[in-house]
Formats: C-alpha cells, sequence, structure tokens
C-alpha cells in the first residue's frame, strides 16, 4: 500500500466515521448505535468496492485500523456533544463541520476506490475504476442512512456524488 492510499484511506475514515457519528447523535442513538453508524459509514464503502471487486477478505477486514480509528472518532465526537452545550447558533457550525467531513470522505474514498481498481484490475482503465470510485463513496453513507431510518443523501441532494 502506497503512503497516498494510505493517507486518503484514513483522511476518509475519520471524515466518514464522524459523518456517521453526527448521525447518530442527531437521531438520538445510544453510545452503541453511534458507534454502529460511525464504523458502518467509515467502511462500508469499501467492503462493498471489495466484495463487487472479487477482493477477499475485503481490505477494511484485515485488519483493524479502519475500524479502531472509527471507534476512536466516534468517541472523541461522543465526548465532545456530551460535554459541550451547543447553543443554537453553534447548530449551524456542527452542519458544516458535517457536510465538510463528508465532503472529504466521498473525495478520499473515490481516491482509493479508483486505486484500488485500477491496482486490481489494471486492464479496465474507465468504467470499473469510475464506479468503484462511486461505489466507494457513497456506500457507506448509503448505509448509515438506512440504518438511520433516512433517505440516503445521495438520492436528493444536489450532484452529492
Amino acid at each position: 500500500m502506497s503512503l497516498t492510499w494510505a493517507v486518503f484511506e484514513i483522511l476518509g475514515t475519520v471524515a466518514f466515521a464522524f459523518s456517521g457519528a453526527a448521525v447518530g447523535l442527531t437521531r438520538g442513538m445510544d453510545v452503541f448505535g453511534i458507534a454502529l453508524l460511525s464504523v458502518v459509514t467509515a467502511v462500508g464503502g469499501g467492503i462493498l468496492r471489495d466484495v463487487l471487486a472479487g477482493i477477499f477478505p475485503p481490505f477494511a477486514l484485515r485488519g483493524p485500523d479502519g475500524i479502531i480509528f472509527a471507534l476512536m472518532t466516534a468517541a472523541a465526537v461522543c465526548i465532545g456533544f456530551r460535554h459541550f452545550h451547543i447553543p443554537r447558533r453553534g447548530r449551524k457550525l456542527v452542519l458544516f463541520a458535517y457536510r465538510v467531513s463528508d465532503t472529504a470522505g466521498l473525495a478520499a474514498f473515490t481516491v482509493t476506490g479508483a486505486m484500488a481498481a485500477i491496482d486490481s484490475y489494471p486492464g479496465y482503465r474507465y468504467v470499473l475504476p469510475v464506479l468503484l470510485g462511486l461505489i466507494t463513496a457513497v456506500g457507506g453513507g448509503i448505509l448509515r442512512d438506512v440504518l438511520a431510518q433516512k433517505v440516503p443523501v445521495v438520492l436528493y441532494e444536489d450532484v452529492y456524488a
């Protein structure tokens, strides 16, 4: 794994873990629910990508790194949100942080998804890297929203993917 891949993987994992934890908090979930949403959002798209590309076992299940980063992020978000009272004006800042983290996760996982396709199947240069990048980027968010009983953001947000 190259350094670039590792940096994007960590950036995407933490960003999506934050967005999963934020959704869990806004939906009034307990610590387990927040942690679950955080982990599913952080590694779910990569697992979907790997399964569809025939990569077994999926990268996220080969080591604990992604899950540990997601759980640490969920814990930090829970502690931060529980101990600090956020005034009404501050909620806009939280929404902004959620959107920034979701955007960073989309960007990072689009790159890692396309790189995984190119590394695994070098003969396929167009459709496979684009679709696996897309699935990696939006898969975890779709799983997060379905588990949180929301319409997935990718289905109604302007040019989300």
